[in-house]
């Protein structure tokens, strides 16, 4: 390969290298503390005779993940998208219940249920708004504070469905306030479950479960959330995502005892041990072409939450002459994507590398930002190009993942180097000599 330089600056100043660049392989995987990968060390001033380059030759296609952690994560995940890249997306959820004050519940005497309601404060979505049905179902299996659950995980539980007949096809309003009774509540999915479901937690009392915790827990395991719309119609459905902590997300039993209306509260927050669930059906789509032949990444390839990985190799990045002192390197990636589509790409990426071939840890680098102007993000790898040029860290390339990977369902259709957009992927790198 032919590398074409251009000069850009030349200044008579005295270039000082005995200290400038040191890689640290302390690195940690990027299931923990994160590190940067192209924190800038020289300013502009001190660039003497630089050179820049932008003919880098890039193998692109997409890396599949097989266990993707679920557990206790930001959102949890509700519904089910069909999209025309990546093919149906089925979001559920499981999670524990807790009491609001173990040991001083008391409902009285004869009381009578008026209605039980299970509410979920939105935190956003992903894809459209459009009509789904939800399910509520008992769970019959213990979540453990200790146990690992994945995306794949599943746990056994009634095939009853609490949600009271002909009341669970919503269409789901994520950024409208709700008026219940005479409050005006932040936007929240409310489902009425049948009223002998609340007879079966309110009877708990007088067999003691409702003493401690740990007692309710082994009552009553906690819920499962899902849709029966598993399949939605090309270019239709979202994934809603529900904050867990919020204030409007509980289980409450409306009631009556002698002519007075009363209310009990259930808690679904942070220190109930939940999980999401994710099914995808990715036969004969383009992401499933990538994935069963890579050499396809090099029209265009993906990244997705739960899923999949970007991967970006610079095969001819050691045709840089082996004294190069690298001032700037910025990795171009353009998108695919329409301004009103609301299958949007990630806000916010976070890079990564591996150290091994085929080893499951994966060492991370920055976050960067998309540039919705622009449809495309850059990504500093001046400190990686470095690395790789004096051996120090092994020429695999990156790879690119949603920020958001484990709590949302958000996707990215990168432009290949052999696609038919005119923008493609480039690396640009500036350098001198030493």
């Amino acid at each position: 390969m032919t590398i074409s330089l251009k000069p850009i600056k030349k200044r008579r100043v005295k270039l000082l290298f005995a200290t400038f660049f040191c890689i640290s392989l302390g690195l940690v995987s990027c299931k923990k503390k994160e590190t940067n990968v192209g924190k800038e060390t020289l300013s502009g001033d001190q660039i003497l005779n630089s050179l820049v380059t932008d003919t880098f030759s890039l193998k692109t296609y997409t890396f599949v993940e097989d266990s993707v952690n679920s557990k206790n994560q930001i959102h949890a995940l509700l519904g089910a998208v069909n999209d025309p890249k990546f093919g149906t997306s089925n979001a559920s959820f499981y999670t524990q219940v807790r009491l609001d004050n173990p040991g001083s519940t008391v409902f009285g005497i004869a009381p009578v249920v008026d209605s039980i309601v299970l509410s979920l404060g939105y935190a956003g979505y992903y894809g459209n708004t459009s009509t789904q049905t939800f399910e509520v179902y008992e769970m019959t299996q213990d979540l453990s504070d200790t146990a690992k659950y994945y995306s794949f995980s599943t746990a056994s539980f009634n095939p009853s469905n609490l949600v009271v007949p002909g009341k669970g096809t919503i269409t789901p309003k994520p950024t409208s306030k709700v008026v219940v009774g005479t409050d005006t509540l932040a936007a929240q999915l409310r489902l009425p479950l049948v009223n002998s479901f609340a007879t079966y937690l309110m009877d708990g009392v007088a067999a003691g479960h409702y003493l401690t915790q740990d007692a309710f827990k082994l009552f009553f395991k906690g819920l499962h959330l899902k849709v029966s719309n598993a399949n939605p119609s090309a270019n239709t459905g979202g994934v809603m995502y529900y904050d867990l902590n919020n204030i409007n997300t509980r289980l409450t039993i409306f009631y009556t005892v002698e002519g007075i209306q009363k209310k009990y509260s259930y808690l679904l927050n942070g220190s109930c041990v939940n999980f999401n669930h994710l099914d995808f059906n990715r036969v004969g789509t383009a992401f499933q072409n990538v994935i069963d032949d890579s050499t396809k990444g090099q029209k265009e390839f993906y990244a997705q939450a739960f899923t999949s990985r970007a991967v970006i190799q610079f095969p001819t990045i050691k045709d840089l002459p082996a004294n190069a002192l690298i001032h700037k390197a910025s990795l171009i990636l353009p998108v695919s994507h329409y301004s009103n589509d609301l299958l949007y790409p990630s806000s916010k990426i976070s890079t990564g590398f591996r150290l091994v071939t085929g080893e499951d840890k994966i060492y991370s680098g920055s976050d960067f930002i998309y540039q919705a102007e622009r449809k495309e993000y850059i990504i500093d790898l001046r400190q990686h190009i470095q690395g790789v040029l004096i051996d120090q860290i092994p020429n695999r390339g990156v790879l690119i993942r949603p920020s958001f990977f484990n709590s949302t369902m958000e996707r990215i259709v990168f432009n290949g180097p052999e696609g038919i957009y005119k923008k493609k992927p480039k690396l640009v790198v500036t350098y001198t000599t030493y």
